[in-house]
């Protein structure tokens, strides 16, 4: 071992980040937690937070949160606008709504419900012709999709975020990918942002 590697070894083997022994008053501690309700009651609102721990919470503790989801105010921004506030959320909660990028296979899938009837058969060329024209503005438009939950990096070059799907089990990939360039609203601080 070397010199370096001793002298970060740590001195007590310890739960978490802190000694709850040592904590004493007049110090200062922070926390950002993400919590799912489970449960409302008259006075106290049940939880778990996403590292899977259960409790209660009084209600009046929940004041100066912020919901994924409540909003009071709806704003109608550019795309431009949008990215900006996406960009300066930091670690706070949010929902946001975009399409997901389009794949080959989706644009064949769609193209083929176009030509063939449910049972598979081929349509006649009226109803291909109608067929195509209902789907043509959707053709490059891919699957609508609404995430919950916060920002780890935004990669403006890119025009994509990477953000922790709160949805996702714990455990399994919850890092998704959020298209700036197809943002349809976005839902932060009780204000809901719609491209307009």
């Amino acid at each position: 071992m070397t010199e370096q590697n001793l002298s970060q070894k740590p001195l007590i083997r310890q739960r978490g980040n802190l000694n709850v022994n040592q904590i004493q008053v007049g110090e200062y501690l922070a926390e950002i937690q993400y919590y799912k309700v489970i449960k409302v009651n008259p006075k106290t609102i049940k939880v778990i937070s996403d590292k899977g721990i259960e409790s209660t919470i009084d209600k009046d503790l929940v004041w100066e949160m912020y919901s994924a989801s409540q909003y009071h105010i709806e704003k109608y921004i550019t795309r431009t606008e949008i990215n900006h506030v996406l960009a300066n959320i930091g670690q706070q909660i949010f929902t946001v709504n975009f399409n997901k990028q389009v794949k080959p296979t989706d644009i064949k899938n769609k193209l083929l419900t176009a030509i063939k009837d449910e049972e598979g058969k081929p349509l006649t060329y009226e109803d291909i012709e109608k067929n195509l024209q209902k789907i043509s503005k959707d053709l490059n438009k891919g699957e609508e999709r609404t995430l919950i939950g916060y920002l780890l990096e935004i990669n403006n070059e890119m025009g994509r975020s990477s953000a922790i799907d709160l949805e996702i089990e714990r455990g399994k990939n919850r890092l998704r990918q959020i298209d700036h360039r197809t943002i349809n609203y976005l839902i932060f601080k009780n204000t809901k942002y719609i491209v307009k």
